[in-house]
């Protein structure tokens, strides 16, 4: 074949092709390629490693990026981007990756590099070469070595290693410029003194506590997020696949994993297994609740109502004939200042299936109303099983206010999130 008239451009062109077609033949032998920019002088491919249980916007694909280069002879050189090798954090890049292809027919070789044998093995151009400047330089005299010469299945090997290894947060945030809607994971944003304040009267070590474990738990969520996503990658898989070995696959792996939930450090932390999740709920409405009623001095007349409260159903039940196969209905009703309006304390029969405690609370424009229904146990005529009862509705009654005042300052229809 004679080249003698064959311009430059024409050439490069050419020699580009070659290098995309049998880059691309090589890496459909195990990868699904995804997308391609083309230049004059080659293509690159975004390649997703080949697993049904990921999809593309769930954050949990491991993507790679593979540059394809044709050298005609060893006259000519590989210039590449810092951006491709080089993260905003000066760190190597894990999932970057370049071809290079040279001779053809039965002449045919391929060279292949990493980002890390890009950095540290070859040189960038100058910063004053205004064509390549801190590009590196790749010159095929170097190139063209035993050290980078690999056949086919040792490339696709280095590959899927490399992928499965990769940092998932840095691979997102890498390819999220190349595909739309590619979740990226952020750190959580932690509790502190600017987005949760301590009130002076407010004791700073139970706040402290609080904060500390807080943080500790959603620190550890990013793990149990990726352990939910998986889960829920194969449940979909198995709900919409018609392909019965795609959908006896994710019913195994469904079955085989569903252990990641409960060995997930979250639920192991020891907040959750100390307390238990109520009682950290409970700890965080009475402290931000706290902070609010000091910073906003009502915390005077909250504790006029409290006191109320626990002296006038002391004051009502105490001639009250109730025995303990009934139970008490408390309902108070208040102003949006915290002031009680009034109590009302009601006797109920209560079946055998009944035997519990019902809390509910509401509102409306005027007023809110808390109600307690709670089985008596012992004789309220005796003083010490009356105080002790009328208590432990006082503890119900403070959990309860405190709920509702902070709910229907957030939410306004805290009923419709909280059943009876």
């Amino acid at each position: 074949m004679h080249n003698e008239n064959k311009p430059s451009w024409l050439t490069i062109m050419e020699n580009g092709s070659i290098g995309e077609a049998r880059t691309k033949a090589l890496l459909l032998d195990r990868f699904w390629v995804l997308e391609r920019s083309v230049d004059i002088q080659g293509a690159d491919f975004i390649v997703q490693r080949r697993q049904i249980t990921y999809r593309l916007d769930s954050g949990q694909a491991m993507l790679g990026y593979v540059q394809s280069k044709f050298l005609q002879d060893k006259s000519n050189s590989i210039y590449v981007d810092p951006d491709y090798v080089i993260d905003v954090n000066t760190q190597v890049r894990d999932a970057f990756f370049l071809i290079a292809h040279t001779g053809v027919e039965e002449n045919q070789c391929m060279y292949f590099l990493d980002a890390r044998q890009i950095v540290n093995d070859f040189s960038q151009v100058p910063a004053e070469n205004k064509t390549n400047s801190l590009k590196y330089r790749l010159p095929a005299t170097e190139l063209f070595t035993d050290k980078y010469k690999l056949s086919r299945s040792q490339i696709l090997e280095k590959i899927e290693t490399a992928l499965a290894k990769a940092d998932r947060a840095k691979n997102a945030a890498f390819f999220s410029p190349y595909i739309p809607g590619l979740q990226t994971e952020l750190k959580p944003l932690e509790f502190n003194q600017n987005n949760f304040p301590c009130h002076a009267d407010v004791d700073r070590l139970r706040h402290n506590r609080l904060s500390d474990e807080l943080n500790e738990l959603k620190l550890i969520t990013p793990e149990l997020v990726e352990n939910i996503k998986h889960l829920l990658a194969l449940a979909r898989t198995l709900k919409e696949t018609l392909d019965p070995i795609e959908a006896a696959y994710a019913a195994s792996e469904l079955m085989h994993e569903k252990a990641l939930l409960a060995d997930n450090k979250f639920f192991k932390h020891s907040s959750i297994v100390r307390d238990g999740d109520s009682d950290l709920i409970r700890e965080a409405y009475a402290l931000v609740f706290l902070n609010r009623y000091h910073t906003q001095q009502k915390w005077a007349t909250w504790e006029n109502s409290k006191q109320k409260f626990f002296e006038t159903l002391q004051q009502l039940l105490s001639s009250k004939e109730v025995v303990s196969a009934g139970a008490v209905d408390v309902k108070v009703t208040f102003r949006n200042d915290a002031e009680i309006a009034n109590i009302v304390a009601l006797l109920v029969p209560v079946s055998d299936r009944e035997r519990y405690r019902r809390v509910q609370a509401d509102f409306d424009q005027k007023e809110r109303t808390i109600s307690i229904v709670m089985q008596v146990n012992g004789n309220l005529y005796d003083e010490a099983a009356r105080i002790d009862f009328v208590t432990n509705l006082a503890q119900h009654f403070e959990e309860q206010f405190a709920w509702l005042e902070l709910w229907t300052t957030k939410y306004e229809h805290p009923k419709f999130w909280l059943g009876s």
